[in-house]
């Protein structure tokens, strides 16, 4: 709780997950094409390996011109953001430290001028005061520093990026600071795009390797992959009265959910829910495994983990 407060807007009624400078937007919109590409599904930007984020814990504390990404193994985490090593040339195009220690890392990111921070749980980490640079952070000779100018390859990368209108940013920067909630009443949850959380009795299950695909350009965005979370749960989280984004909507079309928000559409395409026609047909296979007299609504085929 103390950590979202941090990010609401004074003498607002807001959540403040979408108040941010227009650096901060692009950057979260970015974040979300580096996290969402993975695997066989996943578009060019499945090289750049931040999609491993996700096997971590953690959660996101978005501020206007700032966000923190909180867990409790931040030089792991940060070192799935920023290459370990320089065994290649760079994880996100453009992505430096500032700062860089066991506890904390100052990133910034050099096309978009904007800055996020990687910190470890708890009070400690709150009462972190990280300057740009930080007093006693380590200046780091295996991760590309501030200094460290960008690459032919890196520059290449970022402009092969495609174009995102000015409400597609928005509705991207909005899908990433919503991928690691929980709703208090156990109803949904994004969870980090990882493991179900085994008190939310409807989701899918994970499916390792299959991978994630977000891609698209100008107005027109899809976001592909298989299991969990459900495309009801992501849709509810850019959409609900009080966590959502404000005038966000999510409509049907065809089998498959899509988000409008502004001039832009993200269409959700959970695989298992496209060849089944629902997630209530999906739910329903799923369940027929824990039901024998069900098991005839196998045969359509979900290839999910037990």
């Amino acid at each position: 709780m103390l950590e979202a407060q941090v990010g609401v807007p004074r003498a607002k009624e807001d959540h403040g997950l979408d108040a941010c400078t227009p650096q901060q937007q692009a950057l979260r919109a970015l974040l979300a094409v580096a996290v969402f590409n993975s695997d066989y599904l996943g578009a060019p930007p499945r090289d750049w390996g931040a999609h491993i984020l996700n096997v971590y814990a953690f959660h996101l504390s978005p501020r206007f011109d700032d966000l923190h990404i909180v867990t409790d193994v931040p030089e792991n985490v940060a070192n799935r953001l920023i290459l370990s090593g320089f065994e290649h040339e760079y994880r996100i195009p453009g992505m430096r430290a500032v700062c860089y220690g066991p506890d904390h890392t100052r990133f910034w990111h050099v096309p978009t001028g904007a800055t996020f921070l990687v910190r470890s749980r708890g009070r400690a980490g709150m009462r972190l005061r990280c300057g740009l640079p930080c007093s006693g952070s380590w200046q780091a000779k295996d991760v590309p520093m501030l200094e460290h100018p960008m690459s032919s390859v890196e520059r290449s990368e970022w402009g092969a990026v495609p174009p995102m209108s000015t409400s597609s940013l928005r509705l991207l920067s909005g899908l990433f600071t919503r991928m690691a909630l929980r709703s208090p009443d156990r109803s949904w949850a994004t969870a980090g795009w990882h493991f179900p959380p085994h008190d939310v009795p409807d989701a899918f299950p994970y499916q390792a390797g299959a991978g994630k695909m977000l891609w698209g350009s100008g107005d027109h965005w899809t976001l592909r992959w298989k299991g969990f979370p459900n495309p009801e749960f992501v849709a509810t989280a850019l959409t609900d009265p009080t966590i959502g984004m404000k005038s966000a909507e999510v409509k049907s079309v065809g089998e498959d959910l899509v988000v409008f928000y502004g001039s832009a559409q993200l269409r959700l395409v959970e695989e298992n829910r496209s060849v089944l026609g629902s997630s209530e047909e999906v739910l329903k296979v799923l369940r027929s495994r824990k039901n024998p007299s069900l098991r005839g609504s196998r045969k359509r085929g979900l290839q999910a983990e037990p």
